[in-house]
């Protein structure tokens, strides 16, 4: 490996460490881990490759073949070589690339996608509910119920008839030939039944003719008047309105 080589150049010009440390300004500590092959304690590839084609030019090997060498013990079988990786440089005027940078590619790749699936799931969810939100609701059924009106019991007021303001009744007693006149019609002519009570009523007036006066009682708006004369006296009386 080439640690194993530069030691043994080293050892072989019977060099120690610090003399290497002294001409080529490399410190002892990256020195030692280089021939140990402990390639992590050097800070990063770039420094690293310019030691140890440093250490090599020193010890009046090529440089560059050694860290050729380096390059062909770091990279895995089956991975494009040096001279290829050089080739392309070449012949495309392309940069090798940079393991590092290809694994961040990858990293960033992987994000993007699962944001893009992240993103997609979202928009999937957010699409559903807006469909299920805009998706007219059924309107529940109303129950329509009819309603009968029921007229109410409009209570007519009913006018009792207004009492005339004349009144008259006879109650005979025996046979008396009568005549009544009414509001100046006749509405009566005859001889009663004895106990027989007769009555009238009228606006203005009432003429009454009795042929046997002492037998029938007269009464004048509910006031009991009496015989108007003897039995066998005819005669004639006329209440008039306002007439007590």
């Amino acid at each position: 490996m080439v640690g194993d080589i530069l030691r043994a150049e080293r050892e072989r010009r019977g060099l120690a460490i610090r003399d290497v440390e002294e001409a080529t300004s490399i410190r002892a500590l990256y020195i030692q881990s280089i021939e140990e092959n402990k390639y992590d304690i050097i800070p990063g590839e770039v420094y690293l490759k310019g030691f140890i084609k440093t250490y090599a030019n020193f010890l009046n090997l090529d440089g560059n073949a050694v860290v050729n060498q380096y390059r062909q013990e770091k990279t895995p079988p089956n991975v494009i070589l040096d001279d290829v990786e050089s080739n392309v440089v070449k012949n495309k005027g392309l940069k090798p690339q940079n393991n590092n940078k290809i694994e961040f590619g990858n990293i960033i790749k992987q994000k993007i996608v699962i944001g893009g699936l992240a993103f997609a799931l979202v928009c999937g969810y957010w699409m559903l509910n807006l469909d299920s939100s805009e998706a007219p609701m059924e309107q529940p059924k109303q129950e329509v119920k009819t309603v009968v009106a029921v007229p109410k019991e409009v209570s007519v007021p009913v006018t009792a008839p207004q009492s005339k303001p004349i009144k008259i009744s006879l109650k005979f007693e025996g046979a008396c030939w009568t005549e009544v006149k009414v509001d100046n019609h006749n509405i009566y002519e005859g001889i009663p039944n004895p106990g027989e009570v007769l009555t009238w009523d009228a606006n203005n007036d009432i003429i009454i003719k009795l042929g046997n006066a002492g037998v029938v009682d007269v009464t004048h708006n509910g006031n009991v008047i009496g015989k108007l004369g003897a039995v066998g006296d005819v005669i004639e009386k006329k209440f008039i309105k306002g007439q007590s």
